[in-house]
């Protein structure tokens, strides 16, 4: 018996189509702030004026984390979010620039090392504080509320900036 062979599929071709556009449309966002990162870690190194970018970038975060919480069209929320996630660069690049300077020559990896223990142990506890925030305020709150986060860290980053060179 010759002839194609066929394979039996879990998804219809419909669905395989929609999953796909989920993947690339759920990638999208990640693909912008990793290509943030390389532009503004460029236009940083020229301009060298971190502070004036990271007050910037947390006032756009936390507009849009605020916008966010007021919409209800999945695709205005996509592009939010990858609007939000482009200007985290600058936050997290200067704020690298900072904790080599006020460590100095000595200790820049120490200070660096806990930095990043403080960023992973937020990505360890940030989930499960959403999920509980999603169950018990609603997804308009628990982003109105999240733009908590991006406020208090500009105020963090007036009182540090003085160091800037």
């Amino acid at each position: 018996m010759s002839g194609p062979i066929h394979v039996v599929s879990l998804f219809s071709e419909g669905e395989v189509s929609h999953q796909l556009q989920l993947v690339l449309f759920g990638s999208v966002p990640w693909i912008v702030m990793a290509t943030g990162a390389i532009l503004f870690g460029f236009i940083m190194d020229r301009l060298k004026k971190d502070s004036l970018l990271s007050v910037l970038s947390y006032a756009v975060v936390t507009a849009s984390l605020v916008a966010i919480s007021f919409l209800n069209d999945l695709k205005a929320f996509l592009i939010l979010m990858i609007f939000t996630l482009f200007f985290l660069n600058p936050i997290l690049l200067s704020s690298w620039r900072l904790s080599t300077r006020l460590s100095g020559e000595m200790r820049p990896s120490f200070v660096g090392g806990w930095m990043n223990f403080w960023g992973n142990a937020g990505g360890i506890v940030a989930p499960f504080i959403s999920a509980l925030m999603l169950e018990r305020e609603g997804f308009s709150r628990t982003f109105l509320l999240s733009s908590l986060i991006p406020i208090a860290g500009l105020l963090c980053w007036l009182s540090l900036r003085r160091w800037e060179k």
